[in-house]
């Protein structure tokens, strides 16, 4: 049994999308999950702006709003309206836009097989991303720079990684 029918969550997601278009941002993903009477709605929000406290506040407010004056959810719920955290891929341009300079994680398929590398994300073209990757020359055991140029239509995942160096 689904904790919220399909109309509702459609529903929720239209009103969701619309809150955040007038934020200057997009809604990434809104999913249910729970038992019809104690249902969990998660509303993951992202944009070329870093998502705020206040924005998710706004579109938890709206939200909370048409729940109760369209009745679209039955007993008790929770509702968590949040950003997206490094768990979540880099998939839109304003993403990838935002994490130049930033520690990335690629892996893409070359060949056939796949490759991942870490680096820093130094530009993104059209076609490919540009990824400085540091590693130790196995003959001299020193730091060399090297850019990886990794065309778009190869690219299996990328996510941002902390850097504390």
């Amino acid at each position: 049994m689904e904790s919220v029918p399909k109309n509702k969550l459609d529903r929720l997601s239209e009103i969701a999308a619309k809150t955040a278009e007038g934020l200057g941002l997009q809604l990434l993903r809104l999913t249910a999950r729970g038992t019809p009477s104690r249902a969990i709605i998660e509303v993951t929000l992202d944009g070329p702006k870093l998502v705020s406290i206040g924005d998710c506040e706004t579109v938890s407010r709206s939200l909370n709003d048409a729940i109760e004056s369209e009745s679209l959810l039955g007993g008790n719920f929770r509702l968590d309206v949040l950003s997206p955290g490094l768990d979540e891929p880099i998939l839109h341009d304003y993403q990838f836009q935002r994490t130049i300079g930033h520690l990335v994680e690629v892996t893409y398929e070359d060949s056939g097989k796949k490759q991942t590398i870490l680096g820093t994300l130094k530009d993104v073209l059209s076609d490919e991303i540009l990824v400085m990757k540091r590693h130790l020359k196995r003959s001299n055991k020193k730091a060399v720079e090297e850019m990886a140029h990794v065309k778009r239509s190869q690219i299996v995942t990328v996510y941002s990684r902390p850097d504390f160096g």
